[in-house]
């Protein structure tokens, strides 16, 4: 099998609406800094220096193939656009939580408030203009698992949901120590 480039990241955002890319490009450039040099996790995936960016290429990466592969099986009800824009969110609280240190060191400070999801929601209405729709903030409640919200009698996450916690859970738990100066599958 021969391998296959990964797409860079530049080339995953263009694949989104116009506005979602602006507010991709505008966290891009607001954030630099971390956005570039922060890891994926402290500890469970891609924690290396810049494994933050790596993750989110990683997780773009692998949303295309599987957005691609199911939807032409069975039409999903969602566009590949908003699963990378999505995806491109997942992990956002890390860019205010994390402090790189002069040392080198760093930091995370408290996990997600229970205000999270209004926290994001209001950066990005104020920030970029955006406002997050009920499919998309189901999506990032839900992107590590339903948790306690879990019920038999109704449906807690929605498709786009299950789809972005799939992805993130694959580069975060099996494919964790990758991604790092990957340019082939």
């Amino acid at each position: 099998m021969s391998k296959q480039k990964k797409q860079p990241l530049q080339k995953l955002i263009s694949k989104m609406a116009p506005r979602q890319q602006s507010v991709c490009r505008g966290i891009m450039s607001d954030f630099k800094s971390k956005f570039d040099n922060i890891p994926g996790s402290l500890h469970n995936h891609q924690a290396w220096i810049g494994g933050y960016r790596d993750h989110i290429e990683e997780i773009l990466n692998i949303a295309c193939v599987f957005y691609t592969t199911l939807n032409k099986k069975r039409k999903l009800d969602f566009t590949l656009g908003k699963l990378l824009f999505i995806l491109f969110l997942h992990d956002l609280d890390k860019l205010y939580r994390y402090e790189i240190y002069s040392n080198g060191s760093i930091i995370s400070r408290d996990y997600r408030s229970s205000n999270y999801l209004k926290s994001i929601r209001q950066m990005l209405h104020k920030k970029y203009k955006y406002v997050m729709r009920n499919e998309e903030l189901n999506a990032l409640k839900y992107v590590h698992g339903e948790g306690d919200s879990y019920s038999s009698k109704k449906r807690v996450m929605y498709p786009l949901a299950a789809l972005v916690h799939c992805v993130d859970i694959i580069s975060a738990r099996i494919w964790y120590n990758r991604g790092q100066d990957d340019i082939y599958w």
